[in-house]
């Protein structure tokens, strides 16, 4: 659940007066911000810079230099441990609590708030749902996202008609994209971006797909994809979670300390208004128990709307939330970014 805004201060201006610690109208002593505690990992950074910004004079310092260090109007964990986070003005002191974990401890649970994701730059990966093609720029849950937490949206390579699944030879993907120059999968999308070194200050991706495997029926897995590698063959991503792996992997490999969001397929009556001409194996809900897998195995964050959008899902029926039967229109945009942050 999305944090409550963080800051929130009592000092305020009065007709262009400050109002400084010996003008209270009270003894109770000043309060800077309105949280007790801040939970950062090892090389976290956590913006605290609106502190400084609309309250000036405040002295900030980290109390143990070797658990937590201040640089550029950030908190940056460095050691596992605790120590304290001093806030100083006119003789009255606040003091916050700062808890710094192992790098993994929280790389599923971490908090969507506006101090830890402010600055950070962030990547979306996915099929027409995430595409801007759809839906045009600056509308998608992505750009909703990024913009409410002040981040820098470094590119949305998400791609209209993709499947999560590599095209290997063989697939049905492969059979009706074969002699399509345009045709891509996310596997090849990942490695591109990682090949031309767009993805090592990458600090969170999503990661959106489904529907389209849906319909081309890819295995869920297959003998040996557990086993994964970085190189131009994808020789072990034959299956739809053998390529959830690789694509994974490829994104910690340019950065380790990346977090990655996964989330899983918005509802949609695709398969029912589409049917697909390679069989119906596997249903919708066997990729989405497949994402929910892969998500608990690399300890992504996971996000499952699909429940949420069917209450909205409107096709035929007024068209405000959905264009079609699987895409989104800008209020169902709205309406998937409103979840996300508070899930």
């Amino acid at each position: 659940m999305k944090y409550k805004k963080n800051l929130l201060f009592i000092l305020l201006l009065l007709t262009g007066c400050n109002i400084n610690a010996n003008e209270k109208e009270s003894d109770e002593p000043i309060v800077f911000v309105d949280f007790k505690t801040i939970k950062i990992e090892q090389s976290e950074k956590y913006f605290y810079g609106n502190i400084v910004k609309d309250f000036k004079g405040v002295n900030i310092e980290v109390l143990d230099s070797n658990i937590a260090s201040i640089e550029n109007n950030y908190i940056v964990g460095k050691n596992k441990g605790s120590t304290k986070l001093k806030l100083t003005y006119n003789n009255e002191t606040q003091y916050v609590n700062i808890y710094v974990k192992d790098i993994n401890t929280y790389s599923s649970s971490f908090a969507f708030d506006d101090t830890r994701l402010y600055g950070k730059n962030i990547v979306a990966f996915g099929d027409s749902v995430t595409a801007t093609a759809t839906i045009g720029t600056n509308k998608t849950y992505v750009d909703l996202f990024a913009n409410h937490f002040n981040m820098n949206l470094i590119r949305n390579y998400a791609i209209s008609g993709t499947t999560a699944t590599y095209m290997y030879v063989g697939s049905n993907i492969y059979k009706e994209y074969k002699n399509n120059n345009n045709a891509i999968d996310g596997c090849r999308v990942v490695y591109n971006a990682y090949t031309n070194n767009e993805l090592n200050n990458i600090d969170y991706a999503f990661i959106a797909f489904g529907h389209n495997d849906q319909y081309f029926q890819p295995p869920i897995s297959v003998d040996g994809d557990d086993k994964y590698c970085i190189d131009d063959t994808f020789s072990s991503a034959h299956s739809f979670k053998g390529s959830y792996r690789y694509m994974i992997n490829v994104l910690k490999k340019a950065n380790p300390n990346i977090r990655i969001i996964l989330l899983n397929c918005t509802y949609s009556e695709y398969d029912k208004v589409l049917k697909s001409p390679y069989g119906e194996e596997y249903t919708y809900f066997d990729y989405r128990v497949a994402i929910k897998e892969i998500a608990d195995e690399f300890n992504c964050r996971y996000i499952d709307p699909w429940n949420y959008l069917k209450e909205y899902f409107d096709f035929q029926k007024g068209y405000y939330y959905y264009k079609d039967c699987v895409h989104l229109s800008i209020n169902g945009h709205k309406k998937l970014y409103e979840y996300i942050i508070e899930n």
